[in-house]
């Protein structure tokens, strides 16, 4: 699920800033947590163990 620029460029700003969190620009937040779940959940990401080589 992409983020399209237009949803970027209408982000609310905080100083000019554009701040994603659970609590400024939630819907953009969702989006990523989403994004980030289903990355996991497709294996794109490899599990280390701390230590492990």
């Amino acid at each position: 699920m992409s983020i399209p620029a237009q949803t970027l460029d209408q982000a609310t700003r905080t100083n000019g800033t554009i701040v994603i969190s659970s609590s400024s620009n939630i819907a953009i937040y969702n989006k990523v947590i989403l994004n980030v779940k289903l990355a996991f959940e497709a294996h794109d990401f490899e599990h280390h163990k701390k230590g492990s080589k």
